[in-house]
């Protein structure tokens, strides 16, 4: 231990210069290095800084305070409260609104929330219903109860949300009978197809030894192959031989034949009639329109045919057949 602290130990008190050996001078203070060293220093004189009160603020002695910075001075202090019905009622600021259920009402406040519940006080509820079809009778459906509509014979029924649609599926089966053909939905008789233009006017057509057309205007027929693919094509042409022993040859196709197909006849002088050929054409597709025409030759020239007025009507006329 120090001379010095033992010193003031044994004094009972201390004095500045016991600590630093001088007494400093007026309003010093003694002041420490951190370690061991003291030393006197000047006191630091209060320059009296002086304060002042800013924007929204205010000074008083020692205590600044904010002050209201909202300049409005339209501020809304009352409001007024009706409803339906009555009056209405003035509510200052800082008053308590009640807001209450009326008849069949309630309501229940969740934080700043107001829910307002309605009461449902109907006892002449529909709790069942009646149903029943056409034949009459019934059935109670009590409320909950699923109803199944269903399809009776050929009938069905679907349904999509909130729609029940009800489908007819008739399962009759059409056939075409004798003398009748169906063709989708329509029926039709077998009958004229198409026929050649019919002429009133005598017209002739020269024989030759090789096939040719008779009359590409009244000896051409134009029809829609029914659909059996089959048609009987008749012609009636009246024959004039300038001799006997000629023998007429009849084709009946879409373009010039190299055969006879259609059949042939032999006459003599005397024998000059109408004569009536046909052939029977199959393999034709359903629905696709045909042209046809009448060919004729002769084996040795010469010789005619001949149609209108004392020869009587042509006709040239495809049937269908089944």
């Amino acid at each position: 231990m120090s001379q010095t602290w033992k010193k003031i130990l044994q004094a009972g008190s201390v004095k500045p210069t016991d600590l630093v050996g001088s007494t400093g001078s007026n309003g010093q203070v003694l002041t420490t290095n951190g370690s061991t060293g003291l030393s006197w220093s000047n006191k630091t004189v209060n320059t009296n800084t002086t304060y002042s009160a800013g924007t929204n603020m205010s000074l008083s002695g020692t205590t600044f305070s904010a002050t209201d910075t909202d300049t409005n001075t339209n501020q809304l202090t009352t409001f007024s409260l009706s409803g339906d019905s009555g009056g209405s009622g003035t509510v200052s600021q800082g008053t308590n609104a009640l807001i209450s259920g009326g008849s069949n009402c309630s309501t229940t406040r969740y934080g700043s929330t107001i829910v307002i519940n309605a009461t449902d006080t109907n006892t002449n509820k529909l709790t069942q219903w009646l149903i029943q079809g056409d034949s009459g009778g019934g059935s109670s459906v009590a409320q909950g109860n699923t109803v199944d509509i269903a399809g009776g014979s050929n009938i069905t029924t679907s349904h999509s949300n909130r729609t029940i649609t009800i489908n007819g599926q008739p399962d009759t089966t059409y056939t075409a009978g004798l003398g009748m053909r169906l063709s989708g939905t329509e029926f039709m008789s077998y009958g004229v197809l198409g026929i050649g233009e019919v002429s009133s006017t005598s017209q002739s057509k020269s024989m030759s030894t090789s096939y040719s057309q008779v009359s590409n205007t009244r000896y051409k027929v134009i029809f829609v192959a029914p659909p059996s693919g089959k048609v009987l094509i008749q012609a009636r042409v009246y024959q004039d031989a300038s001799s006997s022993g000629r023998t007429f040859y009849y084709a009946i196709d879409k373009q010039t034949p190299s055969t006879s197909n259609a059949g042939r006849h032999k006459v003599d002088e005397t024998d000059d009639v109408n004569q009536t050929v046909g052939r029977i054409v199959g393999g034709l597709v359903a629905g696709t329109s045909y042209t046809f025409y009448l060919y004729a030759k002769i084996n040795v020239t010469s010789g005619y045919l001949r149609w209108g007025s004392s020869y009587g009507d042509p006709y040239f006329v495809a049937w269908a057949l089944p």
